[in-house]
């Protein structure tokens, strides 16, 4: 399969949509009970509540957005939903890795997941979960950072020391935990000894 290249800032960004993808951003991330107000989001986006509005009610059209009918409150719609399966449909990857994907889950009795390289993000588009009540519990669509998982590392495990410098650029890491690696040279290192050992580790990087 082949990898899409990397996003550079356009020279003329349409406003709008620019604003609706902020808004759709917002409820999938920023909101912990699904939900949020219209007053908050406003808040949140540092925007007027007529521009928000406006921009919800043209998702809402769509089904990229719903207004909860008990709360009056605006959380994800189905049809964003829908799209997003599209994607690893659409590029014909589940029929490669589906079958190791669980092998290795029936095999381990561990969760096993696929992702893609999305910028500096590993994308999990796909994940099988053994029969136990004990289990990593990583949702598909979610978003990891390169650099404090094993299965970010293992996304640019072939780069060379060049091409991690450039995708990172002079910027400390974030650091998640008092494990997690939070400069380009200790992630050029570690990728060097992924590449010799084979294998990449998530030593608590990502969480304790």
């Amino acid at each position: 399969m082949s990898q899409a290249k990397d996003f550079k800032e356009p020279r003329y960004l349409v406003q709008t949509v620019d604003r609706a993808i902020e808004v759709l951003k917002l409820l999938a991330t920023e909101c912990s009970s699904g939900e949020m107000g219209l007053t908050e989001m406003s808040k949140r986006l540092n925007l007027g509540k007529s521009t928000v509005h406006r921009i919800l009610e043209t998702l809402m059209l769509h089904r990229f957005a719903e207004q909860c009918s008990e709360t009056g409150k605006y959380r994800l719609g189905w049809g964003i939903f829908e799209i997003g399966n599209r994607v690893p449909e659409s590029r014909d990857i589940r029929r490669y890795f589906r079958p190791v994907l669980w092998r290795l889950c029936e095999e381990f009795g561990e969760t096993s997941n696929v992702a893609i390289r999305d910028g500096k993000a590993a994308v999990i588009i796909d994940k099988a979960d053994p029969n136990s009540r004990l289990r990593a519990n990583p949702q598909v669509g979610e978003r990891e950072p390169l650099h404090a998982t094993a299965l970010g590392k293992a996304l640019i495990a072939d780069m060379s020391p060049e091409e991690i410098k450039q995708l990172f650029g002079d910027n400390e890491l974030e650091k998640l935990t008092p494990n997690t690696i939070t400069t380009v040279p200790q992630l050029v290192e570690e990728i060097k000894n992924v590449r010799q050992r084979g294998y990449t580790v998530d030593s608590e990087e990502l969480q304790l």
